[in-house]
């Protein structure tokens, strides 16, 4: 395999492994702010317009 065969795999395992961290990366910071929401109260979650039937739908951005 060539020089350029070997840079062109390493660089494609670098992106791969990048978008895996972000998606790991993304997915810890909406489980956090799906339990940080979760553990307001009920008016709180009114007060800024949430049901918490919504708190999932709206942390994943559905």
């Amino acid at each position: 395999m060539s020089m350029t065969h070997t840079a062109i795999r390493q660089s494609g395992n670098t992106e791969f492994v990048s978008r895996l961290a972000g998606r790991i990366l993304g997915y810890f910071a909406r489980v956090h702010a799906e339990r940080q929401l979760e553990a307001l109260d009920d008016r709180m979650l009114h007060d800024i317009g949430v049901a918490r039937s919504e708190i999932r739908n709206m942390v994943r951005g559905r």
